[in-house]
């Protein structure tokens, strides 16, 4: 692929040649996920943390200069670590220009979790006394101003970015539980139970996470099914999850292992007509909620959960009415129950 055509360019982040991570993540479905604060889009919260941890904010810098080689079209980048007494070791060397010394420093870091709260500081002397450049220690500071031709020449002088730029540790990696996709997601940004595998359509971080829990369950089991199974329906409901989402592995079609205990659920019977009229006995003796709206509320919580239909605002409005509805009834037949 030529460096033309690996230009990424927004409206409100700093132009770059290469994308190192896109902000979202990579092997998901996008349009799935859950952003995490009131911004409208992914850019947007994205810019919000740059200003935020921006390198004049910063506590802590890395401050390199460089040094001249016998080849006069390469320069010896050096870190200095301390002003007094100064200590400086050689981290490469690379082409003389001030791109290839920022992808050298990004090279150099790569694999690292530098925190927010370091920036780079380029100089052109080791007395530190003129400053050429500084930013922040990710890939839009690191990568501004090279351009697309730039980073073609440098390529071709064996200079360009490799290794996980990940500084700032908001990109989360691991596997699919299901399929075994390479999974990564900017947790700092999004609901990382939100995230859905694009190659099988699993929650990869959702999925392992009930079904370990449930497991936890089954070893100590101190808590009251209808207890758990409300607490599991409010947590994939919160993330407009279905029952397919949070398969265990390839043998739990449909997610089968949960959604047998959803069945046995009062949301499930009041949905249910052979149970139908128990739950309304249930609901009038415990509450004053009008059991045809309940009922009403679970319907739509149901096609949504085993995914009749997509999850919506009015599917999320009712899971959580459904959820507090529902642990009235458990807590006040608990209540009556100790009387």
């Amino acid at each position: 692929m030529k460096a033309e055509q690996q230009v990424v360019a927004t409206q409100k982040l700093p132009v770059i040649p290469v994308l190192m991570h896109p902000i979202a993540g990579a092997g998901i479905v996008e349009n799935r996920l859950m952003l995490h604060g009131m911004y409208p889009d992914a850019e947007t919260a994205m810019v919000s943390f740059r200003d935020e941890h921006a390198p004049e904010r910063q506590s802590h810098y890395r401050a390199y200069f460089t040094e001249r080689t016998r080849d006069k079209n390469k320069v010896r980048v050096r870190y200095l670590w301390g002003r007094e007494p100064r200590r400086t070791w050689v981290i490469g060397v690379t082409h003389n220009s001030p791109e290839a010394v920022c992808i050298l420093i990004g090279n150099n870091l790569a694999n690292c979790w530098m925190g927010s709260g370091i920036r780079w500081e380029f100089y052109e002397d080791c007395e530190c006394e003129n400053l050429l450049d500084m930013g922040r220690i990710d890939q839009w500071d690191l990568l501004k101003g090279t351009t697309p031709t730039q980073l073609e020449m440098l390529a071709g002088e064996g200079v360009r970015p490799t290794g996980k730029w990940n500084f700032d540790g908001l990109m989360w990696d691991r596997k699919c539980s299901l399929c075994g996709a390479e999974i990564s997601l900017n947790a700092y940004l999004f609901n990382i139970d939100s995230a859905v595998c694009k190659k099988c359509g699993n929650r990869p971080f959702l999925a392992p996470s009930l079904h370990r829990w449930l497991n936890e369950e089954d070893l100590h089991p101190i808590t009251p099914t209808e207890e758990m199974t409300l607490y599991i329906l409010e947590w994939m409901s919160y993330v407009g999850s279905t029952f397919g989402e949070v398969r265990r592995d390839a043998e739990d079609a449909d997610g089968q292992r949960i959604k047998s205990l959803a069945e046995k659920s009062l949301i499930w019977q009041a949905t249910n007509r052979d149970s139908k009229e128990r739950v309304r006995v249930l609901i009038e003796a415990n509450t004053s909620i009008n059991f045809e709206m309940y009922s009403g509320a679970c319907v739509l919580l149901r096609k949504a959960m085993t995914g009749e239909e997509p999850f919506k605002e009015e599917h999320q409005i009712a899971a959580e009415f459904v959820a507090k509805a529902t642990e009235l009834v458990r807590v006040r037949q608990l209540s009556t129950r100790g009387n």
